[in-house]
């Protein structure tokens, strides 16, 4: 097996970080992380009247020649922002010169704002984004975002190839879609799986090649019970490649253009930790990241009790080294809820298991379908429902108009009534079929546990 590697990429406002893997047909990732300082001190401009100039380029800070600042030095030496922070268009004045410090005890002027309360910290993987974002207090959001990319904006795909939601986590979750700087699908609706009111937030991520397909399944540690959950699965066209890596990274960033957003003087910083499961179960942690090159308003550690840490933000620029920054192996002690068999066990819990379906009694307007269905788990007083999804052409899993701005979306128009599901064998009729015609059909199950399509699609041809 290769050595485990976490990199890091640097971007304006976001750190990524790229994890290397032993080739195989599975595998599974797990991370946890944790905002550390969610605000730094916001600046406040005091009285008197100052000007806010063109950018300049970076200047040293005179007591730590390794570090930068990115504004316009006055005279006295005090340092005033720039249109080139993000904080302001160029010409419009701010008021007077500071007398406040920061740690390195240089003084400057800072922008009267307010800002938003939320930043970004998702995983980035070979799909999309999974992950959450946290409010000021480093409390989370709640919410998750697990976005799968289809296509760019102007270069659309076939929708054979599109990716395509498989398993909702709850019944309170939606199969929905995005299309802004790039069309795609994801999770929507009032679902907050973390809760508002934790400060760590636990993911894991397993794909698996299936044909032409990688099957994706995000999972989340839930904070009351210290078990994993199933947040949601989809799949990704990959063409029959084989899998070389899990291939994920992470990033940190305040969302916003610049006439809304106004707070990258703050500094953004998390930890973080993980573990990568091989083909033989046993759990390797993640040792390595290499931090960025060159210079930036973003920093890289680790701390002594075995985390890697990231940040963005602030007012100081430093120069990357583009070294590896190595946590100690004795300092990687894993989680009492990630012993055990159950924690391995939840990771591959589905809502349920669909088996392979039997179309029978075909006519020239009519058919069968037997659905085996297995793992509903249903408590006292619990329902499961299934319903099948069909029509002359392949639609996937899309049941509706997704809304992309260069496509119309190929969607099932007919589904069936509706019944009441139970593992073992379930059959429902199609009725009202054209004659002499190819038929297409996708199965979904509902239950409390959350929503699951059949991962292929079926076909028939009724006789002429």
């Amino acid at each position: 097996m290769k050595p485990i590697t976490k990199r890091i990429r640097r971007t304006m406002l976001a750190s990524a970080i790229a994890l290397s893997y032993a080739a195989s047909a599975s595998a599974l990732l797990l991370l946890l992380s944790v905002p550390v300082s969610a605000l730094d001190r916001p600046l406040i401009v005091p009285s008197g009247d100052g000007q806010i100039t063109q950018p300049v380029l970076p200047f040293p800070d005179p007591t730590a020649p390794d570090r930068m600042f990115y504004g316009q030095q006055t005279p006295n030496g005090k340092l005033t922002l720039t249109a080139s922070n993000g904080f302001f268009d160029s010409g419009i004045r701010a008021g007077g010169q500071s007398s406040d410090k920061d740690a390195a005890g240089v003084e400057f002027i800072g922008p009267d704002f307010e800002y938003l309360d939320q930043w970004n910290k998702p995983l980035t993987t070979p799909f999309g984004y999974f992950g959450t974002s946290f409010k000021a207090d480093g409390t989370s959001s709640g919410t998750a975002n697990f976005s799968l990319w289809s296509f760019s904006t102007g270069k659309p795909k076939p929708q054979e190839q599109w990716s395509h939601m498989l398993v909702a986590g709850s019944s309170e979750a939606e199969f929905g879609s995005f299309g802004h700087e790039g069309s795609g699908v994801k999770l929507r609706g009032d679902w907050q799986p973390f809760g508002n009111d934790t400060r760590e937030v636990t993911l894991a991520l397993r794909g698996e090649i299936s044909g032409p397909w990688v099957h994706w399944f995000g999972y989340f540690l839930d904070p009351k019970t210290e078990r994993f959950r199933l947040y949601a699965a989809a799949a990704t066209w990959n063409g029959n490649k084989p899998m070389r890596s899990l291939n994920p990274g992470a990033f940190v960033e305040q969302p916003g253009p610049p006439d809304r957003e106004r707070s990258g003087d703050l500094v953004r910083d998390i930890q973080r930790r993980g573990w990568m499961l091989d083909e033989e179960k046993k759990w390797h942690a993640i040792d390595t990241m290499d931090a960025g090159k060159g210079l930036a308003a973003k920093q890289w550690g680790k701390t002594d009790e075995g985390w890697l840490s990231m940040g963005m933000g602030g007012m100081v620029y430093q120069e990357g080294s583009g070294k590896p920054i190595t946590l100690d192996p004795a300092a990687q002690t894993k989680p009492d809820w990630l012993h055990g068999a159950q924690a391995l066990k939840d990771l591959f819990k589905l809502p349920a298991a669909i088996g392979s379906r039997k179309i029978t009694d075909i006519t020239r307007t009519s058919a069968k379908v037997v659905v085996p269905l297995s793992g509903l788990d249903l408590a006292a007083g619990e329902k499961a429902t299934l319903t099948v999804f069909y029509g002359p052409e392949d639609c996937l899993t899309f049941d509706r108009e997704l809304g992309y701005r260069e496509v119309k979306t190929r969607f099932w128009h007919h589904r069936s009534t509706p019944i009441s599901a139970t593992d073992g064998d379930n059959i429902i009729e199609l009725s009202d079929l054209a004659p002499g015609t190819n038929h297409y059909l996708r199965i979904q199950i509902g239950s409390p546990r959350g929503r699951i399509w059949s991962f292929e699609t079926d076909h028939f041809l009724t006789p002429p």
